[in-house]
């Protein structure tokens, strides 16, 4: 616990870099893995075909490479804000430059899933492409529970239950904890609070896009 009360408290700004550098590593990872397993699997093909198999896989991965950055990003600088305005209307004054340290040094949680599934793939024995590496991120929320012919705004809104959320709102208290001084338990709870509104705000946005353009 003390080196995490230590990674938390540190000034190092090169920390901040750290969530960004995982993510590109895990991506980068991915390519290599897909990639390279469809090259030698198509080697044999007609070389046309072949060009044309391997950019469709490209596709992906950049739509994915793209999605996941701007993902993450945004999640990052509205937990920073959210995190903010609740101190300040609580009265808790704190730096922004710590809150915000303090949300990018949690976030590294969120890319976990980044660097797990590629080896659950590989476990599993099957056809190695982006688009099996990328559904399996999908089995850690509740979106496994729907029919595949299910509405996109359904989809979309059980995707972001997953499991990686519950462990960043746990491991962003732990943070909080240290930097405010409180109980764990106090430090969840409030998290937990904070983070949820967030959320419903956030869930309720994109239900309403996903209605606009896809009903």
């Amino acid at each position: 616990m003390i080196i995490l009360k230590n990674y938390f408290l540190s000034q190092n700004k090169l920390l901040w870099l750290l969530p960004i550098a995982m993510l590109l590593l895990s991506f980068y990872i991915h390519y290599e893995m897909v990639m390279n397993y469809q090259i030698d699997f198509f080697r044999h093909t007609n070389g046309q075909t072949r060009e044309g198999i391997l950019n469709a896989e490209l596709s992906i991965y950049k739509t994915n490479l793209f999605m996941s950055l701007l993902v993450f990003i945004s999640q990052v600088v509205f937990v920073i804000l959210s995190l903010n305005i609740g101190l300040l209307l609580f009265g808790y004054g704190r730096p922004f430059k710590e809150l915000s340290g303090l949300v990018i040094k949690s976030s590294p949680v969120l890319i976990l899933i980044y660097f797990v599934s590629p080896t659950i793939l590989f476990l599993s024995n099957d056809f190695f492409s982006f688009d099996a590496l990328y559904r399996i991120e999908s089995d850690f929320t509740l979106l496994r529970y729907v029919e595949k012919d299910s509405s996109v705004w359904l989809k979309n809104l059980l995707e972001m239950f997953s499991l990686t959320q519950l462990l960043f709102v746990l491991f962003l208290s732990l943070g909080f904890q240290y930097l405010m001084n409180w109980t764990y338990k106090k430090s969840l709870l409030w998290i937990s609070k904070t983070y949820g509104i967030l959320f419903m705000l956030w869930m309720s946005f994109a239900v309403i896009m996903d209605l606009n353009f896809y009903q």
